[in-house]
């Protein structure tokens, strides 16, 4: 049930007058129900995996809580709770590296993934995490709890929600609803489904072609669909978030930004702070930190910062072209590092900024390859087509790919803009009657480029 489709359509405007007629009292009752449906939407037989999640993180909390031994029910927990991903997510891959290619079929488990599994698994770990170092009390009312991991607008794809951040909004539910809150996250929903259905989904058709096929392609459509991908995936993640921010501030919760336009990001530790904000920073204080950080010395930090990434690579998915796309940027973000404790002069100007930008988005272009490709055949395939040059026929390449160039021009031109403040202030800035017109251009555009059902989010994969 994808935020930009009829079907959600028809789930929300029953839930949401559900919302408004109920007691306040049973809104935990309504988010539980709702998001169990919303989830089961999908695959019906998987409703048990947050369920099963919740409940190991309840109980562990609890017995970490009330045991002498809080350091050793603490590891049993978090291992229980990567369990399920490891078992669902990187047994077939596991089973794959040790088994001979024409014998993997009888040995491997199929498994389909469960929706949100790796988003579910890393909102269980940092309550445990928080409530363990007794950063957040544990939770005692296992509904609450319940209501946290399943809230549906943050349920498939994020934002990774810390329990300070959902937990004290849903034990203070106000029985009034604010309208304000309503009319901000509608537009706020809108914009989203203008980068889904306008950016990311137009765009992605180009993308697709070309790396289905990319034993024929050349470097310039390599390069076109590489920035491409860049705005694809952007677009499609952060309007998801931006729809789950819309829909979080309708139902009277407010969700933490997952995006600061990361592709003005000077460097690759810039672009980490401006890019899945919420993924960022558990990997940074629940991996990075535990690691030592950097305050163990310039080559520990460098370890450090490779493991991090490696493993962040991984959480995306079991395949050679993840783990290879996190020691990029692993690598990238060791080498920022050494070159920021061995600077001796720094450079402060437009021109020096604006270089890194360019530099910084194209790495981060060019690494989004491995991310995007299925295997590494298609990514070698891919990198080595860069050095193939068609010039001769390149003004039918520009004549075929207008549209596309139009969209990543727009995007570019827009992205300084592109945040969850400016929404707030245009939305503060201007009347109701502007606010009115710039949504009804977005969703005749929506309309008019759009169908009946878009495509799935990327990130729903993971």
């Amino acid at each position: 049930m994808l935020f930009s489709s009829l079907d959600f359509l028809f789930f929300f405007i029953p839930y949401f007058f559900l919302h408004l007629v109920l007691p306040v009292r049973w809104r935990i009752d309504l988010i539980i129900i709702g998001s169990l449906i919303f989830y089961s939407y999908w695959y019906p037989m998987y409703f048990w995996v947050p369920l099963l999640l919740t409940f190991i993180g309840y109980y562990g909390a609890i017995s970490i809580d009330k045991s002498r031994a809080r350091k050793r029910y603490f590891v049993i927990t978090l291992i229980l709770l990567f369990v399920p991903l490891i078992l669902f997510k990187y047994s077939d891959f596991i089973i794959y590296q040790f088994t001979d290619v024409n014998n993997f079929k009888q040995y491997e488990l199929g498994w389909s993934l469960p929706l949100g599994i790796s988003f579910i698994t890393f909102t269980m770990v940092a309550y445990i995490v928080e409530s363990y170092k007794k950063h957040y009390p544990v939770e005692n009312d296992f509904k609450s709890l319940l209501a946290y991991v399943l809230f549906f607008p943050q349920l498939i794809a994020g934002p990774i929600i810390r329990p300070s951040q959902l937990l004290p909004r849903l034990h203070n539910l106000k029985e009034k609803v604010n309208i304000h809150f309503v009319k901000l996250g509608l537009f706020i929903f809108t914009i989203g489904l203008l980068k889904k259905i306008v950016f990311a989904d137009q765009i992605g058709i180009m993308v697709d072609e070309t790396y289905m096929n990319h034993e024929s392609v050349n470097g310039l459509e390599v390069i076109l669909a590489s920035y491409g991908f860049s705005l694809q995936i952007y677009c499609d993640f952060s309007g998801y978030t931006d729809m789950a921010v819309g829909l979080g501030l309708i139902l009277g919760v407010r969700l933490p930004r997952n995006f600061n336009k990361p592709y003005l990001a000077t460097s690759i530790s810039d672009f980490w702070r401006r890019w899945h904000i919420t993924l960022s920073t558990w990997l940074r204080d629940y991996l990075f930190f535990p690691l030592g950080g950097s305050r163990v010395g310039a080559s520990k930090t460098v370890r450090n910062l490779i493991i991090t990434m490696v493993i962040g690579g991984i959480w995306h998915g079991a395949g050679w072209t993840f783990i290879i796309w996190g020691l990029l940027h692993g690598l990238a973000l060791a080498f920022t590092h050494v070159f920021r404790t061995t600077q001796k002069t720094t450079v402060n100007n437009n021109a020096w900024r604006i270089l890194k930008i360019f530099l910084v988005f194209n790495f981060i272009s060019l690494s989004w390859i491995f991310f995007r490709s299925p295997d590494l055949t298609v990514a070698l395939d891919m990198i080595t087509a860069l050095s193939v040059h068609d010039f001769e026929n390149i003004n039918i390449f520009l004549q075929n790919n207008l549209f596309y160039f139009l969209l990543i021009t727009v995007f570019l031109a827009t992205h300084n803009i592109d945040s969850i403040a400016n929404y707030r202030l245009f939305f503060q800035k201007h009347n109701a009657l502007t606010i009115f017109l710039a949504c009804s251009i977005i969703w005749i555009l929506v309309i008019t480029l759009g169908s009946s059902s878009s495509n799935s989010f990327i990130y729903y994969d993971f």
